[in-house]
């Protein structure tokens, strides 16, 4: 029932979104499920909507006989999201059972790869659709269906047939598994490649996704340019116009935000510092209640790094490498990415160096 339930609200979600695309093509404001679901309320052939009208003033469930089903609708989207994760697993298979065996017979729990799955793609929606994000332009949350499939690895069995878990491999065989298993064999075999975007600290956590490589323009595949000048400036290209521009998206809400609280700084002072001086003259109790009067959001790492551990005894400073990936190292010089270029070539000799002083290989 719970899955009945789900899935017909991840439908009218799904339907929502829609309607949500047409109106950012007029420039309309877009609605959330709650506001979605009450303006179809006068549609005679479903009984949820009209019951949600009744309720819609209310944060509270309801329930309403829809055919022989009954079915279970709150007026916001994340109060169902965990209930949803995992009825859409259970829909579509993904978790038809809470564990499973690997050949020397452990369970491994399948609950969480599945629900991170859901909430995912969830998240990677949403970001989407907001129509002032910063993280519009990132690759994934531009396609989410560039994602393929997500799981763990937990055992390999190689041609010998004895399997061995993934946690007890050494350094060479991760490598060789990662690049050839993964990346090229994967390519080969099924026209994806398969990549481990994070690292869990408990080191023995090993998430994949596997992508699709369509993601030049008119969904070309990268894989498929020969000429190697030709491949490293397409996927340069591709880190500007993805981690780039949201790092100079970034940088620029949070420049913003700095100038106005020095301007009202300077302004009550009268002072002409830069935000620079300004900051470290705050506190930062100082510097959010400035923040708070102007309205302003601050978050700290991104929009602004305190330094010193005592409360009474502190000061600010901007992030620093937010300024300069966002102003040089994604700016493009003379047509080109020229500091990336340098900066992913000195990147690749320190990856290599760091395999060859580990005595990695396989």
């Amino acid at each position: 029932m719970l899955a009945i339930r789900a899935a017909y609200v991840n439908k009218r979600l799904l339907e929502m979104h829609q309607y949500n695309d047409s109106l950012a093509r007029k420039g309309q404001p877009l609605v959330n499920l709650k506001n979605y679901l009450s303006n179809l309320s006068l549609r005679d052939d479903d009984g949820i909507y009209r019951a949600f009208h009744a309720n819609a003033g209310t944060s509270t469930a309801f329930v309403e006989k829809y055919g022989e089903v009954k079915y279970r609708i709150v007026s916001n989207i994340e109060n169902v999201l965990d209930q949803w994760a995992n009825a859409k697993a259970m829909l579509t298979g993904e978790a038809s059972k809470a564990t499973t065996k690997d050949k020397q017979g452990n369970s491994l729990p399948n609950n969480s790869i599945n629900k991170l799955g859901n909430m995912l793609r969830y998240y990677l929606n949403k970001q989407g659709r907001e129509p002032n994000s910063n993280v519009k332009s990132l690759m994934f949350v531009k396609d989410p269906k560039l994602i393929k499939a997500m799981y763990h690895d937990y055992e390999i069995t190689p041609f010998s047939g004895e399997s061995k878990i993934i946690r007890n491999y050494s350094q060479g065989e991760l490598f060789f598994h990662s690049m050839f298993n993964k990346f090229w064999a994967n390519y080969l075999n099924r026209g994806n490649v398969i990549i481990q975007p994070t690292v869990y600290s408990d080191k023995t956590t090993f998430l994949n996704w596997e992508i699709s490589t369509n993601i030049l323009l008119n969904n070309a595949d990268i894989m498929m340019v020969n000429n190697p000048e030709e491949y490293e400036e397409a996927v340069i290209n591709k880190y500007g116009e993805t981690i780039g521009e949201t790092y100079r998206k970034v940088w620029k809400d949070t420049e913003n935000k700095l100038m106005r609280i020095r301007d009202l700084y300077n302004s009550r002072n009268k002072t002409g510092f830069s935000y620079e001086e300004v900051l470290r003259h705050l506190t930062e109790n100082q510097l959010i209640s400035l923040a708070e009067e102007l309205g302003i959001e601050l978050e700290l790492d991104k929009d602004y790094r305190r330094i010193g551990k005592d409360d009474n005894d502190n000061y600010c400073v901007y992030n620093e490498t937010l300024k300069e990936y966002a102003t040089k190292l994604y700016v493009k010089t003379n047509g080109q990415y020229e500091n990336l270029a340098k900066f992913l070539k000195g990147q690749r000799s320190i990856f290599v160096n760091n395999l060859l002083n580990s005595n990695s290989s396989f």
